[in-house]
């Protein structure tokens, strides 16, 4: 040992040296991370004007065509003691009875979506509050007609997110999964040749074929 200590002070580069060696080698086994600056997770509910005009799969092909991943769902019917706590906040409004007798009315969906400031990206896919005045393109400015039946609910805040989650999912049903596609919707991976990312704990590679040029002749 004391051998060692000696030669790595003589030759410090030899040191260096082997740390590539071993990379190189893949002794080195620090794991390697890419994590998505901003990225949170968010409540939304599928109304049940929604379910029963049938516009969930709807609802659901526009959060995942922005790049949002879908980490929980379930079809629930909620009683009132859950609607309660969810709609806490708006106990003292003049609407508040109608609001709760409507959304317990019938069967809603549940979901949990994952993503780069997942809360403000799902709030501007859902639109206004009043779908007539929300703008065309977001699920209420193209689906909605009353403000009363305005087909979605997304959490207002991250902090609105996480008390939501809390109450519609058990952290079980939180599934935690990796998809390849997530390096192209961040501009923070770094896309080099060879480059091996890890995100989300799986790991994943950069291949390119290069096309040979015209005129150009190949050995079969």
């Amino acid at each position: 040992m004391l051998c060692l200590c000696l030669l790595r002070k003589m030759h410090p580069e030899a040191s260096s040296a082997a740390k590539v060696t071993a990379k190189i080698a893949g002794k080195d086994n620090a794991p390697k991370t890419h994590r998505v600056a901003g990225c949170t997770k968010t409540f939304v509910m599928v109304k049940p004007d929604g379910v029963q005009r049938g516009l969930v799969g709807n609802i659901i092909q526009r959060f995942e065509s922005k790049g949002l991943q879908l980490v929980a769902l379930k079809m629930v019917k909620p009683d009132k003691k859950l609607l309660q706590s969810h709609y806490s906040e708006l106990r003292d409004k003049a609407f508040y009875n109608d609001l709760l007798t409507y959304v317990g009315a019938a069967p809603v969906v549940a979901m949990c979506w994952s993503g780069r400031n997942a809360t403000a990206a799902a709030r501007n896919l859902i639109g206004a509050t009043d779908p007539l005045k929300a703008v065309p393109g977001t699920i209420r400015g193209d689906l909605g007609q009353a403000a009363g039946r305005n087909l979605v609910h997304g959490a207002d805040s991250d902090a609105a997110a996480e008390k939501e989650l809390k109450l519609w999912f058990d952290p079980k049903e939180l599934n935690c999964w990796s998809q390849t596609h997530k390096k192209w919707l961040d501009e923070g991976v770094n896309l080099s040749l060879n480059d091996e990312l890890n995100v989300s704990g799986e790991k994943l590679s950069l291949t390119v074929k290069k096309t040979p040029k015209v005129g150009s002749t190949t050995s079969k």
